[in-house]
């Protein structure tokens, strides 16, 4: 099977099909899209590119979880990574898992949060590790930061960062 060209959407555009099915998956209404538009407009990013391994209908994405689609996008000319919380998510907001990001961003792990807001995250694109492709030492303080408080977080962080110089 051929490998589809991307397609990349202005921010402005993302209101018509078949691009509205994925701004707001899986249910769009008028009033999320919108909303989701004005809050892609509000953190610079000004389109989003449509292609990955994932195919939902005829459009391919980077990936899709329970809390989030994510794309690639582009944003004062340059590649990021953009998380779009899904309608139907059981997270009201993207602002814990924001926070979260930055804690682990403190301690050197994972993609730099360059933005949030309550239904997007605007994620730096780290070229040397394929997006969300970390070392696993990376992905494994993630899932310990996202489990723990912002507290437990940072001393995680701290102790991982501490290890890190130590075998380094």
């Amino acid at each position: 099977m051929a490998k589809a060209d991307p397609v990349i959407v202005p921010v402005e555009n993302l209101s018509h099909d078949p691009y509205r099915a994925l701004v707001a998956y899986p249910d769009p209404e008028d009033s999320s899209i919108e909303s989701r538009i004005r809050q892609l407009t509000d953190l610079g990013i000004s389109s989003l590119e449509f292609q990955g391994a994932l195919r939902i209908g005829r459009l391919s994405i980077l990936g899709k979880g329970v809390v989030g689609l994510v794309f690639t996008g582009y944003s004062g000319g340059d590649r990021v990574a953009v998380k779009i919380r899904r309608v139907d998510s059981r997270r009201k907001s993207m602002g814990h898992e924001a926070e979260m990001m930055s804690v682990a961003n403190n301690a050197g792990i994972g993609p730099k949060c360059l933005g949030s807001s309550q239904d997007i995250l605007n994620l730096q694109v780290r070229e040397d590790q394929r997006c969300f492709r970390g070392c696993a030492e990376d992905a494994a303080v993630l899932v310990l930061v996202f489990r723990f408080s912002v507290e437990e977080s940072k001393l995680l962080g701290s102790l991982f960062c501490e290890a890190k110089d130590h075998y380094s």
